[in-house]
């Protein structure tokens, strides 16, 4: 197999090929804003123009993407990939990451057609954010609309809900707990759940139907069943529990996903709980056997204003605390997850070898960090230092941010472990 740079010129995106288990891709997109979402962007630009040729195919790392993770920023870039594929090269810079969101957002607000709507208890700023996401990006698509099984990649977004805290992702297993359909659920509305910064943006709500009469309980393995009473298993047996009965818990209210993992990972790291490991998430969300090499790549987007705020006597104002709350989400627990999910990895190498039973097939997996912080301690760092968490960068910011999303992913050494590796098998 040989490893070469190729322009982004496809097979058909989002088709299965033979050899499928020899390699699978998942991604995961943080948090960030127009930030995060520019930096993801050039890292599917990066997997676009790395090409691998074999006897019998040549294919790119972006068609070896199964699973597409993400949290807030990152959620426009992965719910506008894996609804339209490859078209995302050609319309969501103009669409999405170089128009002024936050602008438009603001003017949907203030516009008086809107404030009846608004003045109303069951609709709120999110709502009509979701509508204007709507309008621009998603045209009244649904999960449904992404393909058979979920979609190839399947796309997984992810929030917060608000009573338990715990990682809300939207997708059917996690439907199943509030008797839900996932597949009629705009993606807009997803999205706009996944990016709902408190206090800026209102929360998205779900009503749930578990537990009225002739609704079915999900297949869940509960802690009766594991044994592991763990404090994280303890937290989301109790979350999977609360839903357990509409009348208790009739309506969940859904905020920004870094609020509770900034990464898009906590999902995944929970399978042991609610899908009985990771090599089962895998068969149920892809319906594919263990990959022979498993890449997970994390985008992360935080930055840190480490100096600014310690550079005055004066008490920061209330714009300066959004601002600061909306650059640091999961700053302090992005280190935990990632140690969570190499412990997760372990464990599904482990298991996958045993099932194997063929010394020939090892499996493997890279966990490959695009992180821009990288950059803070370059050159680029002040640049970086200057970006906000918002829905609005210039058009000249977008490129840099692309190109760094390209940079870091080719430099990455895990990255160049898996293109050696690869470039070495027969």
């Amino acid at each position: 197999m040989s490893v070469s740079a190729a322009a982004a010129s496809p097979p058909a995106a989002g088709k299965k090929d033979a050899g499928d288990n020899d390699l699978m891709v998942s991604l995961f997109f943080s948090g960030g804003g127009t930030r995060a979402a520019s930096l993801s962007y050039g890292v599917l630009k990066g997997l676009a123009a790395t090409r691998l040729d074999t006897p019998t195919s040549s294919f790119r790392l972006l068609d070896k993407v199964r699973v597409v993770s993400a949290v807030s920023g990152g959620s426009f870039t992965a719910a506008y990939y894996c609804l339209y594929h490859d078209r995302i090269f050609s319309e969501f810079e103009d669409r999405f990451l170089k128009r002024n969101i936050t602008a438009a957002l603001l003017g949907e607000a203030f516009n008086p057609l809107h404030w009846p709507e608004l003045f109303s208890p069951s609709f709120g700023r999110s709502d009509l954010a979701a509508e204007y996401y709507d309008k621009i990006l998603f045209h009244g698509a649904t999960f449904g609309d992404l393909g058979p099984n979920g979609g190839n990649p399947v796309l997984v977004l992810n929030s917060t809900d608000m009573a338990t805290g715990e990682q809300f992702p939207f997708v059917q297993v996690h439907f199943d707990l509030i008797a839900s359909d996932l597949g009629s659920y705009p993606i807009s509305r997803a999205v706009a759940a996944a990016s709902a910064f408190p206090l800026l943006l209102s929360p998205i709500t779900l009503k749930n139907y578990r537990g009225m009469p002739g609704v079915a309980d999900p297949d869940l393995l509960l802690l009766e069943a594991t044994g592991d009473d763990s404090r994280r298993n303890v937290l989301v047996d109790n979350a999977f529990r609360a839903y357990a009965d509409y009348r208790s818990n009739p309506y969940i209210h859904l905020v920004d996903g870094g609020t509770s993992d900034n990464l898009g990972l906590e999902a995944l790291i929970d399978a042991d709980l609610e899908f009985g490991g990771l090599e089962s998430l895998i068969e149920k969300t892809i319906r594919a056997g263990p990959p022979r090499r498993f890449a997970m790549i994390v985008v992360n987007a935080s930055v840190q204003h480490r100096m600014r705020w310690s550079k005055t006597e004066a008490v920061p104002g209330v714009a300066s605390e959004l601002w600061r709350l909306a650059d640091d989400f999961g700053e302090h627990t992005d280190a935990e997850f990632i140690d969570l999910l190499r412990g997760t990895l372990n464990r599904w190498k482990k298991d996958t070898a045993a099932r194997l039973k063929s010394p020939d097939v090892e499996p493997e997996y890279y966990l490959i960090s695009v992180n821009l912080d990288e950059l803070q301690r370059k050159a680029d760092g002040t640049f970086l230092d200057s970006l906000p968490t918002n829905f609005h960068l210039s058009a000249g910011t977008v490129d840099r941010l692309v190109g760094a999303g390209e940079s870091l992913l080719r430099d990455s050494p895990e990255f160049q472990r898996l293109l050696s590796d690869l470039e070495s098998s027969p």
